[in-house]
């Protein structure tokens, strides 16, 4: 499985429809060091399929407080694919870094060092480490 983070019309059940055949279910996450921007759609059947002919698109910032709300789908390759045929020349695939992965990835590593070093952390407390570091994104 793929996964792919959207933060415009892929959320939109009508183009999930019409571009996968099927509603997709994802989990909400962020994208730290961007904010929205909006984009002219000058593509009819992407008008048809979003209903609009204003979009959504990525800025980069850089800016640790910025952040763009949006849900991360787990697809086929092959839904991938349709996803990229869907979108229009402004819109180009990046991998990226996700707020909920660095923090679930900051959870694993606690969870699994723990153990190796809770005679370091002895008068520490890891759920209060863990809340810490959550509370941080």
């Amino acid at each position: 499985m793929e996964k792919l983070f959207s933060y415009g019309t892929l959320q939109l059940e009508n183009v999930q429809k019409e571009t996968f055949g099927r509603i997709l279910t994802g989990t909400k996450d962020s994208l730290i060091g961007y904010i929205l921007s909006e984009v002219k759609i000058k593509d009819k059947e992407v008008i048809r399929k979003s209903g609009m002919d204003i979009h959504p698109i990525l800025k980069f910032t850089g800016n640790s407080n910025d952040k763009v709300e949006g849900t991360i789908f787990a697809i086929t390759a092959e839904e991938l694919q349709q996803a990229d045929d869907y979108e229009v020349e402004e819109y180009t695939r990046k991998k990226a870094l996700l707020n909920m992965i660095m923090k679930v990835s900051l959870f694993n590593l606690i969870f699994l060092l723990y153990p190796l070093t809770k005679k370091c952390l002895l008068f520490l407390n890891p759920i209060k480490i863990i809340r810490f570091l959550y509370n941080q994104g």
